[in-house]
Parts: structure tokens; sequence; C-alpha cells
């Protein structure tokens, strides 16, 4: 997809990104007091969907998503409600399970498949189901990596952050299942061992592409990849500064809870 492409449909992707983002912005308020209203998201969605429907950009993929993201808003609506009603969570945790975690954190930052599905569309683009894959796991690496600089802010804001449910979860073992190993509970170990997988599939130019970004994000953090000890993170992430999960900043986060 030629860099064209995205200026030709600049207006609509702008457009879509821009409503959601208000919609997630008025969600993160309402969240902030522990509210529950998805009447204000529901009708939002709905606007979208008309005019995706009229200027005939709509499909069955692009509003499966962003019925989606309106699922991910009522999650974390209810999970960021029982988070505020549990202050101390090395005390008294809140009443959450994993799997709950899992489900809001995999349907977070669906605005960006809901782009990568709509682009495809506007440009009669086949849709790559290996690269929107890849990416999905890509974005849910991003996210634990904002989570884990954002976490006080988050805190304060009572936002959804998958470092703080992991302390009500884990206690003070949070950062260790954190990053985990092969049990899908323990969230970054297994990202990254299925983002490795799928980038062994994507095709080579993408690959080259995703490892270039990489080093580059590397390198402007200070970082050096070395020869052969390449490891995952993100490449084509939203963020072209951010390199994946910091193992030590987990490590910084884990030993601030003891």
């Amino acid at each position: 997809m030629l860099p064209e492409d995205l200026l030709r449909f600049l207006d609509v992707l702008v457009w879509v990104e821009g409503s959601i983002y208000q919609l997630d912005e008025d969600n993160e308020r309402l969240t902030g007091r522990g509210g529950l209203d998805q009447e204000h998201a529901a009708a939002g969605v709905a606007r979208i969907l008309g005019v995706l429907r009229q200027e005939g950009h709509l499909d069955e993929r692009v509003e499966r998503e962003l019925q989606q993201g309106l699922l991910y808003w009522s999650w974390e609506q209810d999970i960021c409600r029982r988070l505020l009603a549990a202050p101390r969570p090395l005390d008294v945790p809140a009443a959450l399970t994993g799997e709950e975690v899992i489900r809001c954190h995999e349907a977070k930052s669906f605005d960006y498949r809901v782009l990568f599905l709509l682009l495809c569309r506007l440009s009669s683009t086949p849709c790559d189901e290996t690269l929107l894959s890849f990416l999905r796991l890509d974005e849910m690496l991003v996210d634990i990596s904002d989570d884990l600089v954002d976490y006080e802010d988050d805190v304060l804001a009572n936002s959804f952050n998958v470092f703080r449910c992991y302390i009500h979860l884990h206690g003070r073992s949070a950062g260790l299942k954190l990053v985990g190993g092969r049990d899908p509970a323990e969230r970054i170990s297994d990202l990254e061992r299925r983002h490795r997988e799928l980038l062994s599939r994507l095709a080579p130019q993408l690959q080259e592409h995703y490892w270039r970004r990489h080093e580059e994000a590397c390198e402007g953090q200070g970082q050096s990849v070395q020869a052969g000890g390449r490891a995952g993170g993100t490449g084509f992430g939203r963020d072209p500064k951010g390199s994946g999960v910091n193992g030590n900043r987990v490590a910084t986060r884990g030993a601030q809870l003891q």
C-alpha cells in the first residue's frame, strides 16, 4: 500500500479516529468517578456506523470491531468501578478475575484495528490476516509498556491499567506474574512468544521493515540490538519511539511494591 493511499483517505481515517478518541476521553472521565453509562458511547458509535454506511465505507468486519469497542468501554467501566472501591490493593484487593482483565486488555486499542480494516476497504486491498493478528499483539505489548509508565497517573485517574489490575490479582507478585512464563495469565511472556511466532510468518519485506523500525527505536533510546539477539518488541506499533516492554521497567515497578 503506497503512502498516497493514506493521503487519499486521510479525511475519513482522521474523522473516524477523532470520533473514537473523543468517545474514549468521555469514557475515561466517566470511569474516573466510577460511573456506568453505555448510552453515550453507543450513540457515538451509531453515528460513526451511520456515516460510514451512508458513504459506502462500512463492512461487517469494521462494524464488528466498532462493536468490540463498545464492549471494551463497558468492561473498562465495570473494572474501574471495582478498582475505585478498593483503594488499598495490597490490603483488600478488588474483586477481579484474570479472565476479565485479559479480556479487557485484548479489546483495548480497537481503534487501530478499525483503521487497518477501513484502509483495506477504502483502497480495495485484501486484508493480510497474519499482519492484522501480529499488529494486534504488537498493540497489546505497547499498551503494557504504556501502563508501566503511566501507572501512578492511571491510579489517580482511575483508568484501566493492566499492571494496576495485576497488583489487585497477585499482590506483591504482580511484576513476576506480568512477565511470567508460558501461562496465558503471565502476560508479557505469552504475548512475546505469540508475537515471535507471527513475525516469522510475515512476508520477508514486512519482517525487515519491523526490524528496521525496532532497531531505530532502540537507538533512539540509547540502546543497541546485538546481532543474533533480536528480542520481541514493537516495530509497527503506534509509537515510533517504543520498542516493546522493558523488563527493567517491570522489575522496577515490582520492587516498588516490596
